[in-house]
């Protein structure tokens, strides 16, 4: 890492378009850790030893959790789009929707992509309830597409009543005031979803 404490990384379009090389400081100690920049050709994980969702999926990160069940978990992105912007991930470790089996999955299998489903329809249902609009809901599949993260996950992106559609995705393009601003988002994120399920 540079000496000045910052890390280059790709920016991405919300995890789906290349944009520009942009510096970002380094995550204090004891917080989530510096990503490493995205080498061309590569999604960010290619095993599950590496793996941030993983990771974040059995605690060893910290996230703004929303919604923890036995086969699925729900955070906050930290490049957010929009506030309230979540990923919803399966705990089982899928490189992407392409990997996840089909008719001759077992049932293990099958239930935890039937709890991933029923998690973004409950996070669409709650993104409209807090925020008053819609919701867009993202998924990419493979480098081509945009997937920075080896490991399947959908994003849930509140739209506000009101508001625009952006021309383009842009990650990173909301900040949330503060660490309690950003709770406060979670605890009621939370709570719809747990109404909704």
């Amino acid at each position: 890492m540079p000496a000045n404490g910052r890390a280059k990384l790709l920016t991405k379009c919300g995890h789906t378009r290349p944009t520009r090389r942009v510096l970002r400081p380094a995550a204090p100690r004891g917080s989530i850790p510096a990503m490493q920049p995205i080498a061309k050709g590569t999604t960010r994980d290619n095993n599950m030893n590496d793996c941030i969702f993983c990771r974040i999926a059995e605690g060893g990160i910290p996230s703004a959790k929303v919604y923890e069940g036995e086969r699925a978990v729900a955070f906050l992105d930290v490049s957010p789009m929009a506030k309230g912007h979540l990923l919803v991930v399966p705990r089982m470790h899928w490189k992407d929707l392409a990997a996840v089996p089909g008719a001759g999955a077992g049932e293990e299998e099958k239930a935890a992509y039937a709890e991933v489903c029923n998690v973004v329809r409950a996070a669409a249902r709650a993104a409209v309830e807090v925020f008053g609009g819609g919701a867009n809901v993202l998924q990419c599949t493979g480098e081509e597409a945009g997937q920075t993260v080896g490991h399947l996950h959908f994003h849930v992106i509140p739209r506000p009543k009101g508001g625009k559609v952006p021309p383009e995705f842009v990650s990173g393009a909301c900040r949330y005031a503060d660490d309690a601003e950003r709770e406060a988002t979670a605890a009621a994120l939370r709570a719809a979803i747990a109404k909704a399920l």
